[in-house]
């Protein structure tokens, strides 16, 4: 997974569990082909979280649900430079 810097200093910002969700929707989305865009929706399921960080599935629905509710709330700007 490669990120830019405004997403790593974004990121700091994040709990564990959103900064999780945001690189599993990346490796899924590059997986597939693709890609994430603004107007397709991208599903990550459950079952995929669990599996790629061993948590339990109850632990794992509740977690999610938080992060989707928090990720929902939360906003960010950035400025992307033009070249000279």
């Amino acid at each position: 997974v490669v990120k830019d810097n405004a997403l790593i200093n974004a990121s700091y910002n994040l709990d564990l569990v959103e900064q999780r969700l945001i690189l599993l929707a990346i490796v899924e989305a590059r997986a597939s082909g693709r890609g994430i865009n603004a107007n397709d929706p991208f599903f990550i399921h459950a079952e995929s979280y669990i599996n790629h960080f061993g948590v339990h599935r109850n632990t794992a629905y509740q977690a999610l649900k938080d992060a989707c509710k928090d990720l929902f709330a939360r906003q960010f700007s950035y400025q992307e430079l033009s070249p000279k």
